[in-house]
C-alpha cells in the first residue's frame, strides 16, 4: 500500500489549547462524534491528546444513570480543570507524507487509536483507527 496519510487523515481537526477549561472540552465532545481531541500550543504543535475515554472517566459516576444532579456536578468539576491536566502528553506524530504502512505499524505495535499528523511541528491532521477502517471499506476489502 503506497498511500500517504495525507489522503486518509482528518485535516484541520478541532483542537484546544493546554489552558482550555474542560467545560469547553465537554461541549466539543457533546457536539461531535470523534474520539480524539488534539491539544496544541500557541505555535500549533500538538503537545497532547484528550480521548473521549479520558473525558468519560472524569464524568460524575451518576452521568450514565441520568440522575438529577449529574449535569451540575459535571459542570462544576469540569470548570475546575484545564486540558493540560488530563491530556495524554507527547503524542505520537507522523508527517503527512508518511506512508500508510508506517502508520499501520505504529498503531498495531503500540495499540494506539490515533496518531497526530504534523508538518513542520504544526498539527495538520489526525489519523485514527476509524479512518483506516473507512479506507478499507472504501477499497471493498472488508465488508462492514
Amino acid at each position: 500500500m503506497q498511500t500517504t496519510i495525507s489522503n486518509l487523515m482528518t485535516k484541520n481537526p478541532i483542537v484546544v489549547k493546554p489552558n482550555t477549561i474542560l467545560t469547553e472540552v465537554d461541549e466539543i465532545f457533546v457536539n461531535n462524534t470523534f474520539h480524539h481531541l488534539p491539544v496544541v500550543n500557541d505555535e500549533g504543535k500538538c503537545v497532547g491528546v484528550i480521548s473521549r475515554t479520558d473525558y468519560h472517566q472524569l464524568q460524575c459516576h451518576y452521568t450514565k444513570l441520568g440522575t438529577s444532579n449529574f449535569e451540575r456536578s459535571n459542570k462544576r468539576f469540569f470548570a475546575s480543570l484545564i486540558a493540560k491536566e488530563i491530556m495524554s502528553e507527547n503524542p505520537v506524530t507522523v508527517e503527512s507524507k508518511a506512508e500508510l504502512n508506517e502508520v499501520l505499524d505504529l498503531i498495531l505495535e503500540n495499540e494506539y487509536h490515533s496518531v497526530i499528523v504534523q508538518d513542520n511541528d504544526v498539527c495538520v491532521g489526525i489519523i485514527t483507527s476509524h479512518d483506516l477502517l473507512q479506507y478499507l471499506r472504501n477499497l471493498k476489502l472488508v465488508a462492514i
